[in-house]
C-alpha cells in the first residue's frame, strides 16, 4: 500500500521527534533539508511540511539562512544539593561531637550496612548548633575493619565521602538518597532538646554509600528540624 502525502510527512515528523526525545542529535541541529530528502526518500515538500509541524509541535524552530534546530526541552530533573551548608536556612555555627564509639550493631545497623549482628560497626554522632539552639543531629555509622584503622581525621565533621575518601576510590563510590519527613520519637526529642510545644517535625535525609559491587560502606541519618530546612534545585540541562 503506497502511503498518501499526509500519512508520509506525519510518519516522518513522529520519527524526527522520537531522535529529539532520544538526545538523538547531539548538536541541536536538523540535518538540512536536502540531508533528510535523502535519508527518508522523499521530496523536499514532504520533509518541509513535516519540519512545520513539528515548530507546530515544539519540537524544533528554524532560523533563516542557518538551519532548523531542536528546541531546548527540559528534562523534569533537578540537581539539589544534600551539603548540609546549603539545606541548613542560616547555616550553623558548629559541630559538637556527641558520641563516637565501636559497638555491636543495633538491627538498623545490621539491616542497612548488611553487617552480623556480632560484628562491630564504627559510629560517630553529631549535634549541630546555631546560636546555641540544636537545629540538627548527624548520625554517621561504618562497618568496623580491622584492616580499615579509624584514624584522627574520622574524629571531624565531614561527609561520608570525606570520611570515605582515604580509603577507596571516589570513583567506585555510589549513593543512594531518601528525604523523609518524620515526627520526632522520644529519643530524637531530648537529644536535639525539642520541647513539648515545639513543632516536632523533622527532616531526614538518609544517605547510603557502596562499593562497585554495591556493598555497604557507610550510612549516614541526618535529622534537621522542618523549620531550619530548605531545598533549592537547578534544572539540569535541557536536551543539547
Amino acid at each position: 500500500m503506497i502511503m498518501n502525502d499526509y500519512a508520509k510527512y506525519i510518519n516522518i515528523a513522529n520519527q524526527i521527534k522520537q531522535k529529539i526525545i532520544s538526545n538523538f542529535y547531539i548538536n541541536g541541529q536538523l540535518p538540512s533539508e536536502k540531508q533528510l530528502c535523502i535519508e527518508y526518500d522523499v521530496s523536499r515538500r514532504t520533509v518541509q511540511r513535516s519540519i512545520k509541524k513539528l515548530a507546530d509541535d515544539g519540537f524544533v524552530h528554524t532560523v533563516a539562512g542557518k538551519g532548523t534546530f531542536v528546541h531546548l526541552r527540559s528534562t523534569n530533573k533537578y540537581e539539589i544539593s544534600l551539603n548540609i551548608n546549603d539545606i541548613l536556612i542560616n547555616g550553623y555555627d558548629i559541630a559538637k561531637i556527641y558520641s563516637t564509639k565501636i559497638q555491636k550493631p543495633n538491627i538498623n545497623q545490621v539491616y542497612n550496612l548488611q553487617v552480623a549482628p556480632n560484628e562491630r560497626v564504627f559510629c560517630n554522632q553529631w549535634i549541630i548548633m546555631r546560636d546555641e539552639r540544636i537545629v540538627a543531629y548527624d548520625v554517621k555509622t561504618l562497618p568496623y575493619f580491622q584492616g580499615i584503622p579509624i584514624d584522627e581525621s574520622d574524629l571531624s565533621y565531614k561527609t561520608l565521602r570525606e570520611m570515605l575518601g582515604s580509603k577507596f576510590s571516589q570513583f567506585e563510590l555510589k549513593e543512594e538518597v531518601s528525604v523523609t519527613c518524620i515526627i520526632a520519637n522520644e529519643e530524637l526529642r531530648c537529644l536535639m532538646e525539642i520541647e513539648e510545644n515545639d513543632q516536632p517535625f523533622l527532616v531526614c535525609i538518609d544517605v547510603k554509600i557502596y562499593d562497585s559491587d554495591m556493598m555497604p560502606l557507610a550510612w549516614n541519618e541526618l535529622y534537621i528540624k522542618a523549620e531550619e530546612c530548605e531545598f533549592n534545585g537547578e534544572l539540569i540541562n535541557y536536551d543539547e
